[in-house]
């Protein structure tokens, strides 16, 4: 079972604790085809060819079984994936995710396919994707970072986003389907943003996530020089206290997102963001579009959102907490089988830690009353 808590356990960290839900992964195979210049998985394992791990179907079928012996448990959505995509191209030949949506299915369990591939519309991958989103069991998450040609040196290897989009709208009737616009980049986005807007008009997109980039000092230096852009060190500021990684600044970030919602508000779409701590941003706690998902198998585990929206009262956010049905928190993660009650129970300690630590609240939360000058 220690293997299989490797397996699925999303790291524990400051930033994924305090604002993520889905920290449950599934990584059918341990690199990444498409080799995005701004991946972060470099910084958290070697670069190598994609190899497939079979023997993560027969753990999971295993694991499953145990929580179809408890029917009324809420779940939190199991992220297909999170670091090596789920559907790049040795997934036609090997077809693990596709092994995966079906004991999904079998079992019914959420999950999210985040996805930067357009396999999703085609054979069984299209079959398997119908056949849960009928059950209300899948989220379909597609990440662009840019319009061509900035697409072609940010991510060579992945399909065009053009492409991306149109195969969003090739099954936006079949199963809920959300924009990741990740990684967004200061000096590229706006120039981008209203032609973005535009191909999203008739998407079927529901809901966009927007995740800044985050990079050092000396990628950022190369990720622009790739783009043939300037850059303007004034818009960058440390990710956390401990430094190395940049990102964006907060008024950058807010004025960006402001603009963002607007836009997206007059085409019926939602704005969330990801791990960015500006909640006045997006609409709820759900910012990965759980809200599509059956609301019978859903939960979410208790984030920074609730504190936010208790006005910083950490008992009465506890308080809530505990009555909150939705909300796997506490002493109802007893409920859940290993290993999966051992990572929510580990990243909500580091959540509670962070909570008392003005200054690490101060870099996660910008819009904080504390932290507002």
């Amino acid at each position: 079972m220690r293997v299989l808590e490797a397996e699925l356990k999303v790291g524990v960290s400051n930033h994924t604790s305090a604002f993520c839900h889905s920290v449950l992964r599934l990584e059918p195979y341990t690199a990444c085809y498409f080799s995005c210049t701004y991946c972060y998985a470099r910084w958290y394992r070697e670069q190598g060819p994609p190899e497939p791990k079979p023997r993560l179907i027969k753990a999971l079928r295993k694991l499953w079984s145990r929580l179809a012996a408890s029917p009324e448990l809420r779940l939190v959505p199991f992220r297909l994936s999170t670091l090596a995509d789920p559907l790049q191209p040795a997934e036609a030949k090997e077809k693990l995710a596709f092994s995966i949506l079906r004991l999904a299915g079998e079992f019914d369990v959420p999950v999210v396919l985040n996805t930067k591939s357009v396999l999703f519309t085609r054979g069984p991958w299209l079959s398997a994707l119908e056949k849960l989103a009928s059950e209300g069991l899948v989220l379909l998450q597609v990440s662009i970072s840019a319009l061509n040609p900035a697409s072609r040196a940010l991510e060579p290897k992945a399909p065009p986003p053009e492409e991306r989009l149109e195969a969003i709208s090739r099954v936006s009737d079949l199963a809920p389907c959300v924009l990741r616009l990740q990684p967004a980049i200061p000096g590229l986005l706006e120039v981008q943003l209203d032609g973005l807007l535009e191909a999203l008009a008739d998407s079927g997109v529901k809901h966009v996530i927007v995740e800044f980039l985050r990079e050092t000092p000396n990628g950022l230096s190369a990720l622009y020089a790739r783009l043939g852009l300037p850059f303007e060190g004034s818009l960058w500021e440390p990710y956390s206290p401990s430094g190395g990684l940049l990102r964006p600044v907060a008024s950058y970030r807010k004025a960006i997102l402001a603009s963002l919602r607007d836009k997206l508000a007059k085409r019926g779409i939602s704005l969330a963001t990801c791990k960015e701590g500006l909640f006045e941003f997006q609409e709820s706690r759900d910012c990965c579009g759980f809200r599509f998902l059956r609301p019978d198998r859903v939960a979410y585990r208790l984030t920074l959102y609730e504190f936010w929206r208790s006005g910083w009262d950490v008992e009465k956010a506890l308080k809530n907490a505990a009555s909150a049905p939705e909300l796997a928190y506490g002493p109802k993660l007893a409920a859940y089988p290993n290993p999966i009650r051992k990572i929510l129970r580990a990243h909500e300690n580091r959540l509670l830690k962070v909570l008392k630590r003005p200054e690490v609240l101060a870099s996660l939360c910008p819009s904080r009353p504390e932290c507002t000058a």
